[in-house]
């Protein structure tokens, strides 16, 4: 019943961090970022023209795709702000110009986490004017700072926009079979518990009911022994401890669990067998 509202702002940012720590979830990112990351970006020039060739030479530079430079992040760094993007939905870079040869270069991009960004402000005709930035400064004891930053000194990447900057995460179709997995998960571990363990049944001598003193003090001791098997148990006069054993053999879950991590890839727009996974 979860509607798009609900994996918005800062709590929809939780509930995808929380998800990047399933296993399956983090297969399906490490494949799709690596696939990112592993292919070779360049600057294609529009003719042989000296100044095309010029041109691409500069925009290729200032990308940071010849590699890291004095003062400079490497292209690596604008995948890893959309590898953000992708993750929640829209990310941010500032841009930092400075003078070179009496013309403005790029100086750093300064990724922005969605995290660190409290809000997206908009002028009179309903535009986006800047977004406010909070967030603790690192190397400086941990300063809290509030700015706000320009829309002309940004980069912001949005998956899936629909006009609005707030765009959609790809793990946002994966949040129903994830949800179902780790329910089933929680479910198997409980049943496998009580399947080895047993259930502990006290038996009361005949007259004893509930509004007995020893009735509580009997309950109490079961569900220790439930919690701590290997205890000891010491019972009052005339009651008996008996541990149940399932007489039937647990269902196999296995498959639909798998059924769920080929969902939670499939939703991402990976084939679970790409994984190397039957």
């Amino acid at each position: 019943n979860e509607v798009r509202s609900d994996f918005e702002g800062r709590d929809g940012m939780v509930k995808y961090r929380k998800m990047e720590e399933e296993d399956t979830v983090k297969k399906v990112l490490n494949y799709i970022f690596s696939g990112l990351s592993g292919q070779e970006y360049y600057v294609d020039f529009a003719s042989e023209d000296p100044l095309d060739l010029e041109a691409a030479a500069f925009v290729s530079d200032q990308l940071g795709l010849e590699g890291v430079q004095s003062n400079k992040y490497g292209f690596q760094r604008l995948l890893k702000t959309y590898e953000n993007c992708l993750k929640y939905g829209v990310a941010y870079g500032e841009i930092s110009l400075a003078l070179s040869g009496g013309q403005a270069v790029l100086d750093k991009f300064i990724p922005v986490h969605p995290f660190n960004v409290s809000s997206i402000n908009y002028d009179s005709k309903g535009g986006p004017k800047s977004i406010t930035v909070e967030g603790k400064i690192i190397g400086d004891k941990g300063k809290q700072v509030k700015r706000d930053v320009p829309i002309h000194k940004l980069v912001i990447f949005v998956n899936e926009d629909e006009g609005d900057l707030r765009g959609q995460s790809i793990l946002r179709a994966a949040y129903v079979p994830y949800r179902i997995k780790r329910e089933m998960l929680k479910l198997m571990n409980r049943g496998y518990e009580r399947f080895f363990l047993g259930i502990p049944v006290i038996k009361a001598p005949v007259g004893v009911t509930k509004d007995h003193p020893s009735w509580k003090i009997a309950e109490d001791i079961s569900s220790k022994f439930a919690m701590n098997p290997r205890a000891g148990v010491v019972l009052p006069d005339g009651w008996e401890l008996e541990v149940l054993t399932a007489s039937s053999t647990m269902p196999d879950a296995i498959p639909y669990i798998q059924m769920m991590n080929s969902a939670i890839a499939e939703s991402m727009g990976v084939e679970w067998s790409m994984l190397g996974k039957d």
